[in-house]
């Protein structure tokens, strides 16, 4: 008898299911099982708490939780097999996509060479223009527009939060007026 009972003692004190999958009346024959053994006493009033708490809305709610929670754990796929393969970002495949065209070549190959030409396009501007009110504008916006290249891509502010591109903007925005209110201000003085 004393066997049957520490079998049964064993049985129900290893179970680790969730609250809402306990029998009901469960504690109470853990209970009739228990010896005057404090352990044994222990586990028997911590399986009469959890039997009384799986009927709490907390505890159900929790459940709830963590079922959605494993669910969509679930739904998102198989975990990769190799590090490279969790590394690996699909949005930048090895053919990019410019203006209608198909360039075989990485987004970051492109948009250096992009970069290159803008730079070779700088210095042949540079020397041929003499006439600075026209050099100076035109200089400017293709250094404008390298910067916006190496912010977008290399930078990743193109596939980034909006927060982040509100963090950049925001300062050079400040930047441009207070540029504009100083160059509003008389040289000769106040």
């Amino acid at each position: 008898m004393a066997d049957e009972k520490n079998q049964d003692l064993n049985e129900i004190a290893h179970n680790t299911r969730p609250p809402d999958q306990y029998e009901v009346g469960e504690a109470d024959r853990l209970e009739e099982a228990v010896s005057d053994n404090p352990l044994d006493q222990s586990l028997a009033g911590i399986a009469q708490i959890t039997e009384q708490a799986a009927e709490s809305p907390v505890v159900q709610g929790f459940d709830i939780a963590v079922s959605g929670l494993e669910q969509s754990i679930e739904s998102l796929g198989h975990a990769p097999a190799h590090p490279v393969e969790a590394m690996a970002d699909t949005t930048h495949g090895d053919v990019t996509y410019l203006f209608g065209y198909t360039i075989n070549q990485p987004v970051y190959t492109v948009v250096f060479g992009v970069l290159a030409i803008l730079t070779l396009i700088e210095v042949l501007l540079a020397e041929i223009i003499q006439v600075d009110w026209l050099k100076i504008p035109l200089l400017v916006g293709i250094g404008l527009g390298k910067a916006a290249l190496v912010i977008l891509f290399y930078m990743h502010l193109k596939d980034d939060s909006r927060v982040f591109a509100v963090a950049l903007i925001l300062p050079l925005l400040i930047v441009v007026l207070s540029i504009a209110f100083l160059l509003g201000v008389p040289t000769t003085g106040y």
